[in-house]
């Protein structure tokens, strides 16, 4: 771990470097969250409008194509599962996929989580931060929380999906010195405004109009000079050790260990009575076992290097705290992003090519309807003299029920001519027709994934169509399948390490194990492998287990009753109602036909592989 001054001096240099460097992509991100929520037109834009009298219309085309998308990951939503790299923790495992799916749940994470996917389809970045929440749940609750985009800064020279491979990253945030207050209660220092050298307050505001009350951390630019606000800058970084890896002489599994901890380990034994020293293995020497030289155990070790990760607060210059990280194998914010610039090394999302043509369909709108109102009023060419009251005429003139008074023989006279109402341009309506066609063709978006098609077609075209959508997004929800990887490691160090066993207890009932809950407390989170799976209750999952149970029936009527039970537990009702029905139905089934139920059982898992198959193919074809 860094000392106090090396620490301040990395992290300002870092802090400016990581801020410069996101300046223009926080700028971007900004326009496409407004544009997003709707706000179209800069201030300077609406006063030149309404000094020509023009409307500043919206015809928000974005955030319909954002709710989509966003719509689609929801409808797709997937389960963390945790699998391990041996059969033999199956009892460990099973202890961790409960204790996952119920902190999950009760910390709302996939509402989170599908807050920080739209931030990602609207700026190409959306962050959560994955942390023990002890006002909630006072035994703790591994929470995952949204975090604003704009608000982080990141290693500039990372450059692979959800910057995986950064360094470090950068947090900031504004709040109110009570709050701050207690949050650190042992700083006894001073709360600063400004945060390791920049004071940019604006770019760390929220700007998604509809959802920026659920976020009380970020403050309006205008309040930023409140003194009783201070702004919190986290530094998260990772830092490379050297590593000792050695085989335990307590229970001769392998395990890494820095020369610290290796030194605590030899105390520990020679406490016990037992002399060891730590043999270091020389390039090209064989590795040997442990052997026992003049009564000292000799314990061979290879020399390595690991990851080690930090957290730091600060407050201007000064440091609030300083430790490991609560998660010392990796980063407790993680990041979705979706297609990165190569030149700028940034990233953007849907919503950066969608910016020209929505300005100019509010500006193609905006011309065509002040041409509208003004052209069927026309005008008039008059002499000064001809009127009575001229500026009475003026204000009367566009009004078809009013009386003009003009004087005597000024119409004769010919002193007032009417003047031709303009020509309204007749590839106006080609060009606003242009770009509202054209905007699918940019994101690849087509009618059926946004449900509006708007003509007949058959279920499965249809459902081949939006799979069509669904494949244009897959670096999308790849990137958001890496990010879930990532937070799972979080996730399960959190319930290793922090859960008490009475929670465990709680959460598992019956099946809980004194043995098992000591053995996930030894357990290293990085011998297990997160996987991601369709969650069994997502609409998407249930529609297509009906769809293929359907076809069975369909094509094999007489296993019917072997595949009405699979059907009732898809079906979108309540779980009461669901076991009243499948209980009802067992009881119906004749007992003495079991056999022949397995018979069709059977035969129904080959139809569907077979109907899988035929699937695959057509959708193949269609593509």
């Amino acid at each position: 771990m860094l000392n106090h001054d090396d620490l301040v001096r990395i992290a300002k240099a870092r802090y400016k470097k990581a801020w410069e460097f996101a300046s223009e992509w926080r700028e971007e991100a900004k326009k496409c969250q407004d544009f997003r929520a709707g706000t179209q037109w800069s201030d300077a834009e609406k006063i030149a409008l309404k000094a020509v009298s023009k409307a500043p219309i919206v015809m928000n085309r974005i955030k319909p194509r954002v709710a989509a998308v966003v719509g689609m990951e929801i409808a797709n939503r997937q389960e963390l599962r945790y699998q391990p790299r041996e059969t033999t923790d199956g009892g460990v495992v099973s202890l961790l996929n409960d204790a996952s799916e119920w902190t999950r749940d009760q910390s709302m994470a996939e509402d989170h989580e599908s807050d920080a996917f739209a931030d990602c389809v609207t700026t190409g970045m959306g962050w959560t931060e994955t942390l023990m929440d002890y006002e909630e749940n006072l035994d703790g609750l591994a929470a995952t929380r949204r975090r604003d985009p704009i608000a982080f800064c990141w290693d500039p020279n990372s450059s692979e999906p959800n910057v995986s491979d950064r360094k470090y990253h950068f947090f900031t945030q504004e709040m109110d010195k009570v709050d701050a207050e207690a949050m650190f209660p042992d700083f006894t220092g001073e709360w600063s405004g400004t945060a390791l050298g920049v004071s940019d307050v604006d770019s760390i505001q929220p700007h998604d109009a509809d959802n920026a009350k659920f976020y009380p951390n970020q403050v309006p630019a205008d309040e930023t000079k409140d003194t009783d606000k201070c702004r919190i800058v986290k530094y998260e970084y990772v830092v490379l050790e050297p590593a000792w890896r050695v085989v335990k002489p307590s229970n001769g599994e392998l395990a890494l260990v820095t020369p610290d901890e290796a030194d605590k380990l030899k105390d520990d034994m020679k406490a016990k009575g037992h002399q060891i020293e730590f043999k270091k293995i020389k390039s090209g020497e064989a590795v040997r076992s442990q052997i026992v030289v003049n009564g000292v155990l000799q314990i061979p070790y290879v020399e390595q290097t690991q990851r080690r990760f930090y957290r730091a607060y600060f407050t201007g210059d000064t440091v609030i705290e300083h430790d490991t990280s609560p998660f010392p194998f990796g980063f407790t914010d993680n990041c979705v992003t979706w297609e990165r610039d190569a030149r700028k090394g940034t990233w953007f999302g849907m919503v950066r090519g969608l910016l020209d043509p929505q300005e100019l369909i509010n500006k193609f709108m905006s011309q065509a309807i002040y041409i509208y109102t003004v052209n069927p009023k026309g005008g008039a060419m008059a002499e000064k003299t001809a009127f009575e009251n001229p500026t009475e005429a003026e204000e009367k003139w566009p009004r078809p029920d009013s009386i003009i008074w003009v004087k005597s023989g000024a119409l004769q006279q010919g002193q007032i001519q009417a003047r031709k109402p303009g020509q309204y341009p007749p590839d106006l309506d080609k060009l606003i027709a242009y770009m509202i066609e054209g905007i699918p063709a940019l994101d690849g978006l087509n009618p059926e994934a946004l449900g509006m098609a708007g003509r007949d077609q058959p279920g499965i075209l249809e459902s081949m169509r939006k799979q069509a959508s669904m494949n244009i997004l897959g670096p999308l929800f790849d990137s958001k399948r890496r990010y879930h990887k990532a937070q799972g490691k979080v996730l399960m160090y959190y319930i290793s390490k922090y859960f008490t066993d009475s929670q465990l207890q709680r959460i598992v009932g019956e099946r809980f194990k004194p043995e098992l809950v000591q053995l996930l407390r030894q357990q290293d989170v990085r011998g297990y492998d997160v996987i991601m799976d369709d969650a069994p209750n997502s609409p998407n999952k249930r529609e297509y287990i009906m769809y293929v149970l359907s076809e069975i029936n369909r094509q094999v009527p007489m296993i019917a009753p072997a595949t009405a039970l699979l059907m009732i537990r898809n079906l979108p009702l309540p779980p009461e109602e669901v076991a009243e029905v499948e209980q009802r139905l067992q009881q119906q089934l004749n007992p003495m036909n079991a056999p022949q139920v397995q018979k069709m059982m059977q035969e129904a898992k080959q139809q569907m592989a077979k109907l899988q198959q035929t699937k695959g193919s057509a959708q193949h074809r269609a593509l």
